[in-house]
């Protein structure tokens, strides 16, 4: 009896779920270090880098805190998950763009997966299927899987929490591992804890009181888990609050930030209609105007997906009105905490990113809903169309997006500073406020002992984070009323046109490293 030879092509296509996620774990992973920002990164990715740096070097963080629950960083806080799944990365390839970016990587590799098991389970095969191509190829979940940002570990961390909870079905021990997750992820992005209760207290109590799962002791057991892994966090909150003394142990610290951002929600009704109205908009456009988020060409989801957005709408509510499909309510509350998040606050898409998935849930449920009424050949239409715009969009991406991003980080700091390290040289003064002191913590591998003892901070409370005037070697405060200080280095950016004049006025020799100048007084 003759084996059947089955080639490759034959077997992706018969497994097409396999080739899928080929794809979107090469969109995802693909020159990571590199793409976006050539190797440079955002100020709010060198921070968390610098922190696990630190971790991994000192045992404690740049306030000297050790383990944590919540980074000071900037004095206003930074989310401690992605500090810690960066600890492991780093010690293993050292502090770089590349190391940083692994786990917010990994993690949109794994939540990819999610999406097409938690379709299947709340759909079928075939619309699960079609999740994962769109899923894979969106151009919001490739863009944010490759920048290492605290806030886009909470889509990917609440998706895993909501899949284990609808397994739960089979087996109550699931619901456990959903609460634990919820618990986690109230690690990644704290702008989103206000909506935490409602989203999760609607999610589970609507599995229970459907009758979806049954109340047993796990039920108990997964909620007190919840309660136990959030318990840091609230400790966290009364000691910010002012209620508590802040809480320092050689094995956890729960610390007391130098700002409390407690101002950031305005609950003015008309404050709240204002924001909810930009929030709207910004959706509906699918563009906020920031390179971390979205591109003006394609927007988030491709901007003609907004039809398929709003069928899906009306298809999901309608079969939740006929109790065909009311797992669907799970979407909704998440996609309605992210419209009231955005009423709250001054939103971007990164702010209210818990409303993505479910934008992208009813995308599919549309797109399916038309692939159904109209037959095979709007399948195909429809597969033409989104190929070609991903393809559109990797081009742009890689060819455009990446220079724009390298631009905006100041790609430069980093050669600049490992250039002055072989030189002997003065006190570095940055002129330009736009080299942040991140970039140099990061880019200089700073000696985390060495810049807690010798930072000295602006002692202005109106700011809205921790600014140092100077720390060993480094200068914030030099102005161009100040006469150069010879063998002194003098930093600034391209696009500071006046802090560059200072320097050609003072005849300091000046190099060109690509957005950045740097002057050594003669």
């Amino acid at each position: 009896m003759k084996s059947k030879i089955v080639s490759i092509k034959d077997y992706l296509w018969e497994h097409k779920i396999i080739l899928i996620f080929v794809i979107g774990f090469m969109a995802r992973l693909f020159a990571l270090g590199n793409l976006a920002g050539n190797h440079s990164v955002y100020q709010d990715e060198a921070f968390p880098g610098y922190e696990a740096w630190s971790l991994i070097n000192y045992g404690h963080d740049s306030h000297g805190y050790t383990m944590p629950v919540y980074f000071e960083t900037w004095g206003s806080g930074m989310s401690a998950m992605q500090i810690y799944l960066m600890v492991p990365c780093v010690a293993l390839f050292g502090l770089s763009s590349f190391s940083i970016r692994i786990p917010q990587a990994v993690l949109g590799c794994l939540t990819l997966v999610a999406f097409y098991f938690f379709m299947k389970r709340i759909r079928n095969e075939k619309t699960a299927l079609i999740g994962a191509a769109i899923f894979a190829i969106i151009p919001w979940h490739i863009m944010m899987s490759r920048w290492a940002l605290d806030c886009y570990f909470l889509p990917g961390f609440l998706l895993f929490s909501q899949l284990f909870l609808l397994k739960a079905e089979d087996d109550n021990k699931w619901f456990m591992v959903s609460m634990l997750f919820y618990g986690l992820s109230l690690y990644c992005y704290a702008a989103a804890w206000v909506m935490m209760p409602f989203i999760v207290g609607i999610q589970s109590l609507y599995m229970l009181f459907s009758r979806k799962i049954k109340f047993d002791k796990y039920i108990i057991i997964g909620y007190g888990i919840l309660v136990i892994v959030a318990l840091p966090l609230l400790l966290f909150v009364l000691v910010n609050w002012g209620f508590i003394n802040e809480i320092v142990t050689p094995f956890i610290s729960i610390p007391k930030l130098a700002l409390f951002r407690t101002d950031e929600m305005d609950l003015s009704l008309k404050s709240m209609l204002q924001h909810l109205y930009d929030t709207f908009v910004m959706m509906v456009t699918q563009d906020d105007g920031r390179l971390t988020n979205a591109t003006p060409q394609f927007g988030l989801y491709y901007k003609f997906s907004l039809i398929f957005i709003i069928i899906g709408l009306g298809i999901s509510l309608k079969s939740i009105i006929k109790k065909e499909n009311t797992r669907d309510i799970i979407m909704w509350v998440q996609m309605i905490a992210g419209f009231a998040l955005g009423s709250t606050i001054v939103a971007y898409f990164s702010r209210i990113n818990i409303i993505h998935i479910p934008m992208i849930f009813f995308l599919v449920i549309g797109l399916s809903e038309v692939i159904n009424y109209f037959g095979e050949k709007a399948k195909y239409i429809l597969f033409v169309v989104y190929a070609a715009s991903f393809m559109m969009f990797s081009v742009y991406y890689v060819a455009y997006h990446d220079d724009l991003v390298a631009e905006s980080n100041y790609d430069g700091i980093g050669q600049a500073l490992k250039a002055l390290k072989e030189t002997e040289h003065g006190t570095v003064h940055i002129l330009s406020w736009q080299i942040m002191y991140p970039y140099v913590l990061y880019y200089d591998q700073y000696p985390t002992d060495l810049f807690i003892e010798t930072v000295d901070y602006d002692p202005d409370t109106t700011r809205r984070y921790l600014f140092p005037r100077t720390f060993e070697g480094y200068d914030y405060m030099a102005t161009i009323e100040d006469e150069p200080v010879s063998g002194d280095v003098y930093m600034c950016v391209s696009k500071d046109e006046e802090m560059l004049k200072y320097m050609q006025d003072n005849n300091m020799q000046i190099t060109n490293y690509n957005y950045v100048y740097v002057g050594i007084a003669q």
